[in-house]
């Protein structure tokens, strides 16, 4: 047989899975980003016009990661979350004209500012 299997059909191959069917379920909406419909993380949308910015404490946002069970994160982490978190912002649908940039801070306290650029 050439190392082949048979291509003959079994009584057992031809028996179905018992799925039950419904019917009146609605269709979730799609969306482009992973986090389609939730509320987003870093405020991007409410940075109005270019030189609006906010600012993200390590401090605070560590102890908000605790108190959610989640490991401390460090400045550049941090950082990288955020530029990331702006340029993820930015393929959402109207957004396409809007730029972000981030920096890092370590006086008068450790964070990081995320300005709109354009």
């Amino acid at each position: 047989m050439n190392g082949r299997r048979s291509r003959k059909a079994t009584a057992a191959a031809a028996v179905a899975f018992p799925v039950p069917i419904e019917k009146g379920i609605a269709i979730p909406p799609t969306g482009k980003r992973r986090n389609s419909g939730k509320k987003p993380f870093y405020p991007f949308g409410e940075l109005k016009e270019v030189g609006d910015s906010f600012f993200i404490s390590l401090d605070d946002h560590s102890k908000w990661r605790e108190e959610n069970r989640m490991d401390r994160m460090t400045l550049k982490r941090l950082w990288n979350s955020c530029y990331a978190a702006g340029y993820h912002y930015r393929r959402g649908k109207g957004n396409e004209r809007k730029t972000f940039t981030a920096r890092m801070y370590t006086t008068p306290e450790e964070g990081v500012r995320v300005w709109r650029t354009a």
